[in-house]
């Protein structure tokens, strides 16, 4: 085995003629399509936008739909795991390109871009771990949607495929995360925490692929995956709203006005941030419709019914990777998707763009809803 790396490019291991040394795959799920345009209901922009023209603009060049890869799981002999980026390395210094979630954030933590494809790596002091383990986590920055799309899926995929000797490597990471884990069945006495800006060097390392790919692209292995954690068929006919009034930024300003139109309609108000994983997954299991301003509680509608209908509050100009995230979750869950474009609540100027709160019209919201339960079977 050659000695830490330091220069790593990228292998395209579905290539023979690119293959890394000491690396086997197989597929475990199938390439697919994902029909976005399909699952739209309805795109409703509400009265007040200052720009509803580029509202539309951009929404039309959102594709019809898209490719999603296969879920290949990995065996990578004598490798190693740069434990900042969560970065799998072959013997031979190749990355695996999946295992690198943005150039950005790889400069973040001292990568140095030297080509297409190909960084040098940080100095980096070297842990032996013996056996096998399963590259699970990743640094999502405590977010919940990143977590359980990237981190949680790829245990789901692979757990059937290890054996129980196999330790799981996550990084230093908080209650939420370990629930969620816990909540997929992962068993604790197996996780093991990287230490950080370490470089592991792992005698069979285990790397199935992050559920999420180019920012927005959703994987469909990974929604069944996770809907998976959902109690057995039931009755759905909860109605939800996500409530995001206690949170930092992205707040319906007139919440109260909002939520007695919705109650109107049958829906009850969840603070998602006071449930934990099980609790959310249970209840979002129970859902007919699902109503939330733009934000991770919104991930939870993975766990409704296929026939579940998602309402998506946005504010105006959200860039194009953004604008199609729940929408691609709900395409690639099977589930229908409808998304209002509302405009910014007054003194958003020294806020960000696509963090700004914003000002939901009762009447348009209830003509929008009244329509989409009525087409509901």
């Amino acid at each position: 085995m050659t000695g830490p790396p330091r220069a790593i490019r990228a292998v395209n291991y579905r290539d023979p003629a690119d293959g890394a040394a000491g690396l086997e795959w197989r597929e475990l799920a199938p390439a697919e399509i994902v029909p976005t345009r399909e699952a739209l209901a309805e795109l409703a922009l509400q009265p007040g936008l200052a720009d509803a023209s580029a509202e539309l603009e951009m929404r039309r060049r959102v594709p019809p739909s898209y490719q999603a890869r296969a879920g290949d799981l990995l065996h990578i002999k004598d490798g190693w795991v740069e434990t900042s980026m969560g970065t799998a390395i072959t013997s031979d210094h190749r990355y695996i390109l999946d295992t690198v979630r943005t150039v950005r954030q790889a400069r973040e933590y001292g990568y140095e871009k030297t080509a297409q494809f190909a960084f040098d790596v940080p100095d980096r002091d070297v842990v032996e771990v013996g056996g096998r383990a399963l590259l699970v986590g990743l640094p999502a920055g405590g977010n919940y949607f990143h977590w359980m799309f990237e981190a949680v899926a790829r245990w789901l995929l692979a757990r059937d495929h290890v054996d129980a000797d196999t330790r799981l490597l996550i990084p230093s990471v908080g209650s939420m995360e370990r629930a969620a884990l816990a909540a997929a069945g992962a068993p604790e006495d197996r996780l093991m925490v990287m230490p950080a800006s370490t470089l592991l060097r792992v005698e069979e390392l285990v790397v199935a692929p992050r559920g999420i790919r180019m920012s927005d692209q959703i994987q469909p292995w990974a929604a069944r995956a996770l809907r998976a954690l959902a109690p057995p068929a039931q009755v759905a006919q909860e109605r939800l709203f996500i409530s995001r009034s206690g949170a930092g930024r992205r707040r319906i300003a007139n919440e109260p006005g909002v939520l007695e139109v919705l109650e109107r309609h049958g829906f009850r108000a969840v603070h998602t941030e006071q449930l934990d994983v099980r609790e959310q997954i249970d209840l979002f299991a129970r859902a007919e419709v699902i109503v939330g301003m733009h934000g991770a509680g919104l991930t939870n509608g993975v766990f409704a019914p296929g026939d579940a209908t998602i309402v998506e509050l946005q504010p105006p100009g959200l860039d194009i990777f953004r604008i199609d995230l729940y929408w691609n979750q709900a395409a690639a869950s099977g589930q229908r998707y409808l998304q209002i474009v509302c405009p910014e609540a007054p003194d958003q100027g020294n806020t960000p763009q696509t963090e700004r709160n914003i000002e939901v019209a009762p009447a348009h919201l209830d003509a929008v809803l009244t329509r989409t339960l009525a087409a509901r079977p």
